[in-house]
């Protein structure tokens, strides 16, 4: 799949995840972790919003935006982009193409690289094992190859193997510390999370060691052996912060938009020392609304290769 496909499926995973198996796997079994620092009401709030959105099946997005923008050494970059979409989720999760719909309008892109700039706008829509994108009024298009469709199979949690963090044994207590205000008459819950801390939460469960085993040509690792990748990383990290925010609707416990906060700040000197740091923002945001509504975006009856897209100078959706 060519890398501006990539975007729009990394962009997809971001909806998806965060508004469906990631807050439902985080609220699940006992305390929800994100609590820590809420009130017993506010919590109730917050986990009845997770679990509201299990029924989910589409929803329309009015407005999404991501900023991204990173250094190193001499090289700089940043992506911006903003727009709405569309969101029907797959009936079954073990046929992630059945019934699938990701639209997305992009209203305006651009993308940096050193003193390059590329700027556009443009349309991208996946349905029926097909990929669309839509730039200057017309289409490119090309069917998904089966590792395409393998990676959304493993998305929606479809293919074997994957494990969640409750059977990984993670415990996630402390991990995060949670605040809410409230913004036009939605709560707004942030959730700073405690890199190192998660880190640790990670390694430390045996299961993960098994799992990593579990992928052809990984071996499993042992305790040890995750503690001495723990304390490798973790150096590496002390720049990198990240929160997310969730806007929940008090009236009815709907999730109505997500927000990520993230710096990154990667020190490589302990592998070369003239290696440097890696350093950059990412700020994303999107809306909800329209739950379970019926949304249909047709295929366009003519394209062009999506190949021809490339040679013609691709929308501004990648690095």
């Amino acid at each position: 799949m060519k890398r501006l496909v990539r975007f729009s499926v990394m962009f997809a995973v971001i909806a998806l995840l965060v508004l469906g198996s990631a807050l439902s796997t985080f609220a699940q079994g006992g305390d929800n972790p994100l609590c820590s620092g809420l009130s017993d009401e506010d919590c109730q709030l917050l986990s009845a919003a997770s679990t509201s959105m299990d029924g989910v099946t589409s929803f329309a997005i009015p407005a999404w935006s991501v900023n991204l923008t990173f250094a190193s050494g001499t090289d700089t970059g940043s992506f911006v982009a903003a727009g709405s979409g569309h969101i029907v989720l797959p009936a079954d999760p073990a046929d992630p193409m059945a019934g699938l719909l990701v639209h997305l309008v992009i209203d305006d892109a651009t993308s940096t690289s050193g003193t390059d700039t590329k700027a556009g706008a443009g349309e991208i829509l996946i349905r029926d094992g097909m990929v669309f994108v839509n730039r200057n009024g017309e289409w490119f298009g090309e069917e998904m190859t089966e590792e395409d469709l393998a990676e959304f199979q493993g998305m929606f949690g479809g293919g074997e193997g994957g494990m969640g963090l409750d059977q990984l044994g993670i415990d996630l207590t402390g991990v995060a510390t949670t605040t809410r205000t409230d913004q036009d008459g939605m709560a707004l819950f942030t959730t700073n999370v405690d890199i190192n801390l998660l880190l640790n939460a990670l390694l430390a469960s045996p299961a993960l060691g098994s799992l990593m085993g579990a992928d052809p040509g990984m071996a499993e690792m042992t305790p040890e052996q995750l503690q001495a990748m723990g304390a490798m990383i973790a150096p590496m990290l002390t720049g990198t912060t990240i929160s997310f925010g969730q806007v929940v609707n008090p009236e009815d416990s709907t999730l109505r938009g997500v927000r990520v906060d993230a710096t990154l700040g990667l020190d490589l000197t302990m592998f070369d020392p003239e290696a440097g740091s890696i350093t950059g923002e990412f700020h994303f945001s999107a809306d909800f609304d329209q739950f379970n509504e019926a949304f249909d975006v047709p295929a366009p009856e003519s394209f062009r290769p999506l190949e021809e897209l490339d040679t013609e100078g691709a929308l501004p959706l990648e690095m």
